[in-house]
């Protein structure tokens, strides 16, 4: 009985670890919402077809996204351009 007591012990302790660092990354900005969802899945034993899906969604978002980026940039830079020539 103190040992299963002292096992689900050790294994909340590993739990308030994970969690921690997990806080930590979120906070610092060192872990992407991608790396945060296969953590997760990871650490529910989930593998394979799952965590590709993860990856080419992930994929998706920041490559809408980089080309979102970069027509604003674009855009703000022309209007620089047409009001220098003004």
């Amino acid at each position: 009985m103190i040992d299963e007591i002292l096992k689900n012990q050790r294994q909340s302790q590993a739990h308030l670890d994970s969690l921690n660092q997990v806080r930590f990354m979120l906070k610092n900005g060192t872990i992407s919402s991608e790396e945060l969802a296969i953590m997760a899945l990871d650490h529910m034993g989930v593998k394979g077809e799952l965590v590709e899906q993860v990856r080419s969604r992930a994929k998706l978002q920041r490559d809408k996204f980089l080309a979102e980026m970069m027509g604003t940039i674009n855009s703000a830079v022309g209007a620089c351009n047409e009001s220098g020539r003004a």
